[in-house]
């Protein structure tokens, strides 16, 4: 299987790819209109399990069909990414409030972990749900933590990466969650794929 390094060379070699980034990192900006940045990335992905093609696609699409997928890419993130993290940060305050501050240290060590293992669980997702937007396969959530346990170790140095662009670009957050996201999900999805084929039961 090829490495996140070589995945990242298969999109940036694209002759066009700073025109097809400046287009979706600008749309990542704008509020509600975002969806559509969303929708390409999800089509992205979507073409690389079915063909293994890492072309950037031109932005061509028909707009409704790029915020809709970007419907679907968003309630993939919302319940697999802003969950949990709200989650762990209402269990962190539970137990500063309870120890009565003698454990806020300790409490918010756990929302790393948690932060490493959010793109996975959204990757995971929406590789679960399809193309076909079997929403009755996010309900299964316990064969989403199965993909992302049996994927974890392959799946930590790119979630490093991704955090790491996101927090070192923030104040260009558009692009740097565009740019970070395009390629931490394309890897993601190829890593599925992989062991799809080799017969893993992932889905």
């Amino acid at each position: 299987m090829v490495t996140f390094e070589e995945v990242c060379k298969k999109i940036f070699t694209d002759p066009r790819i700073l025109v097809k980034l400046l287009i979706g990192g600008i749309i990542m900006f704008i509020p509600v209109i975002n969806l559509a940045a969303l929708g390409y990335v999800r089509l992205y992905l979507t073409q690389i399990r079915q063909s293994g093609d890492f072309a950037l696609p031109e932005w061509k699409e028909n707009p409704a069909k790029l915020f809709m997928e970007g419907v679907y890419f968003l309630v993939v993130l919302v319940l697999f990414g802003l969950v949990p993290l709200l989650a762990t940060w209402f269990l962190c305050g539970l137990i500063n409030v309870l120890t009565g501050g003698l454990m806020t240290l300790l409490a918010m060590v756990w929302i790393s972990p948690v932060l490493l293992v959010i793109p996975a669980l959204a990757a995971a997702a929406n590789y679960r749900m399809g193309s076909e937007f079997d929403w009755r396969s996010l309900s299964e959530v316990r064969v989403v933590f199965g993909m992302v346990a049996a994927t974890w170790r392959t799946l930590l140095v790119p979630s490093l990466a991704f955090w790491g662009l996101c927090l070192l670009f923030l104040p260009a957050y558009g692009f740097a969650f565009f740019i970070g996201g395009l390629t931490f999900f394309a890897y993601a999805t190829l890593v599925f794929v992989y062991l799809e084929k080799r017969g893993t039961d992932l889905v």
